[in-house]
């Protein structure tokens, strides 16, 4: 596995070297990567998109409403906000926040590797 195959950890070398810029992009992508992923596993389709909202603003409203997600309601739309604001390339963009897109980036990915790794057993 090559680095940029990981891309959180991409973006942790970037803020190791004060690039947050650069930084905020790759915990973007890793962001994005975790929030596709958790939506299919939790609902077992395609991703959809609610042609009044972004892909990953529908995404997140959409996990907000399982019981998974309850206690990151607040959070998920705050590490989107940071994503974007990392994004486009006018909007400030500070190691504060920085550290909180990868550190928001890293929980999500710990909560979907959880996830995978429990067995769920469904009653018939």
């Amino acid at each position: 596995m090559s680095l940029h195959d990981n891309p959180l950890k991409v973006a942790q070398v970037y803020l190791r070297k004060g690039d947050y810029k650069t930084s905020s992009f790759w915990a973007s992508q890793a962001f994005e990567i975790y929030l596709k992923d958790e939506y299919r596993r939790l609902t077992g389709y395609p991703i959809r998109r609610d042609p009044k909202k972004g892909e990953l603003e529908d995404i997140i409203d959409q996990l907000s409403k399982t019981p998974e997600y309850d206690g990151w309601r607040d959070y998920l739309p705050s590490l989107r906000w940071r994503r974007n604001k990392a994004i486009h390339p006018d909007d400030e963009f500070t190691k504060v926040d920085g550290e909180a897109l990868i550190d928001g980036a890293g929980k999500l990915k710990q909560k979907v590797e959880a996830a995978k790794n429990r067995k769920v057993f469904r009653s018939k």
